[in-house]
């Protein structure tokens, strides 16, 4: 089946995500906190909420509801009557959920300090963030499983990361499902 330009760009998007995953995943676990000095550990500290704040912002991106954006439902419209009827109704049944799931993001995170800067917003606090991404795996997760969909190729999409010839490739998808597990 040949991919509609807006599914090959929310794919594109859901590459990019669980690219910025991995090096948020990859950035905790790979720091020594004990061979640290004070800078390293504010830097790094940086590093991880740059990167939260990124994976935010994807998150939300793909539930934009502008017609002139890409996002996972200008997706569905795009491709709707290429797939089966009770197959849209699903993706959409899916959509519905996602959005419900991404909502407190939105709505705390991108339109609190992220995308906007609320008079009243402080810098948020660690327990916030903690608070904002628990859900984080399983919104990627979500995303990756509706784009799967919207493809409608009938096999997961392979998101392959090839850094060099002298490293391992990695399947990011296996790499979210490996931290979730």
């Amino acid at each position: 089946m040949k991919k509609l330009h807006e599914v090959e760009a929310v794919m594109l998007e859901c590459a990019n995500l669980l690219l910025v995953y991995f090096s948020y995943v990859e950035t905790i676990n790979r720091f020594d906190k004990q061979a640290a000095t004070r800078f390293d550990l504010f830097r790094w500290r940086i590093q991880i909420r740059v990167l939260e704040n990124d994976l935010i912002l994807r998150l939300c991106r793909l539930d934009d509801d502008d017609r002139t954006q890409h996002s996972l439902r200008e997706a569905l419209r795009s491709s709707r009557s290429s797939l089966p009827s009770a197959e849209a109704q699903s993706i959409e049944k899916r959509l519905k959920a996602y959005r419900r799931l991404v909502n407190p993001l939105k709505t705390k995170a991108r339109n609190y300090y992220l995308a906007h800067l609320n008079k009243e917003a402080g810098v948020p606090k660690a327990t916030d963030a903690n608070e904002l991404l628990e859900n984080l795996e399983k919104q990627i997760a979500d995303v990756v499983e509706i784009v799967d969909l919207m493809a409608g190729e009938g096999e997961p999409i392979k998101y392959i990361l090839r850094a060099g010839s002298q490293e391992r490739e990695l399947d990011l998808r296996q790499e979210l499902l490996n931290s979730t597990n």
